[in-house]
């Protein structure tokens, strides 16, 4: 009878807490850190407008919808928490929400229990929604500069509020836009190309040295191109290095990251994947590259080399060492996958 009610009472405390979370308005968050589980409440969705449940319970995640001006402010404090060199967490930034601006929020944690080793086991903390907080002090510091001017009318204010701003934020975002697109993008192929990749592989490599996650990168060419230029012309050419990258983008996962390295040379980045789970996802790009057909005279094939991030690695160490793996794979017969 005893356990009965222990059961009975157990069902009802996990309830009353699932309860709990779905009507407070703050977004609780649970992190896990020895599984790399994130459980998020609902009202961390609600807050930033995403449907309750659309992402994945992990760490990137959270660390994809922070402004990018103040990710390096977050990280830097979090790793100063989680590592002792702070003796608390909390950081005001902004998320991006479902309709693609940004919202200010209050972020505080505290870790409730670390490993023999002293490592994070585990951490509670929540976000707390602070942007019509910061839109009122904003607001007040732009009217008391306007006061110390003389020029403080309401039609000053109604005017730069409808118009200026509007106008000024507008351009300045289309800008923005338009500058880190063509910073970070290849204009023939649309992936990443090799500035951003490198910039991209610099992040992943952190956050896998961070939460202890594996990491693996993979860099493939297409066999035998330079005969398809010559026999066929640059324009024939093109059209198959814009085939593989759009076969490459419908078949890798939307947090792997795909670059054209240069010339016929493609790379990607596959986070939180270790060099077993690469060369398995690698082997079916090749098979769906195989399946290429170019107006039905060209097959294509490639070549692949992979490797997987070491404690230690730098990023040109990391790079020579999967370059090392594609010349392998070239030397043996080409249309095949080596690791190193």
């Amino acid at each position: 009878m005893k356990n009965v009610q222990m059961e009975v009472t157990t069902g009802s405390c996990e309830e009353t807490l699932y309860s709990l979370l779905d009507i407070i308005r703050e977004g609780v968050w649970i992190w896990d850190a020895n599984s790399g589980y994130v459980e998020r409440s609902p009202g961390w969705y609600r807050m930033l407008g995403y449907e309750v449940g659309c992402f994945e319970n992990n760490v990137m995640t959270w660390e994809n919808v922070i402004h990018p001006d103040d990710y390096p402010n977050v990280m830097s404090h979090f790793e100063e928490y989680i590592n002792g060199v702070s003796d608390h967490y909390e950081m005001e930034y902004r998320c991006k929400t479902a309709e693609g601006d940004y919202k200010w929020i209050r972020d505080q944690g505290k870790i409730v229990a670390r490993n023999p080793d002293g490592s994070v086991a585990r951490m509670i903390g929540a976000h707390l929604d602070i942007h019509a907080q910061k839109q009122a002090q904003s607001a007040l510091e732009r009217q008391n500069r306007m006061l110390k001017q003389d020029n403080f009318t309401l039609e000053n204010l109604i005017r730069e509020r409808t118009d200026e701003l509007e106008k000024l934020n507008a351009q300045l975002s289309d800008k923005v836009a338009e500058v880190s697109y063509l910073a970070t993008t290849d204009k023939l192929t649309q992936l990443h190309n090799r500035y951003s990749f490198e910039s991209e592989l610099e992040r992943e490599m952190a956050r896998a040295l961070r939460y202890s996650s594996p990491l693996s990168i993979a860099l493939f060419d297409i066999d035998f191109f330079k005969e398809i230029n010559d026999s066929y012309g640059h324009s024939m050419g093109d059209v198959t290095l814009t085939r593989v990258a759009k076969a490459v983008m419908r078949f890798i996962r939307q947090t792997d990251i795909a670059a054209r390295w240069g010339g016929d040379e493609f790379a990607i980045i596959f986070p939180e994947t270790d060099l077993q789970q690469a060369l398995s996802v690698t082997e079916k790009l090749l098979g769906c590259i195989r399946k290429i057909s170019i107006e039905g005279k060209i097959s294509l094939s490639g070549s692949f080399g992979i490797t997987q991030y070491l404690n230690g690695d730098t990023r040109d160490s990391l790079i020579k060492r999967v370059d090392e793996a594609l010349y392998e794979a070239k030397e043996d017969g080409r249309g095949n996958i080596k690791s190193r």
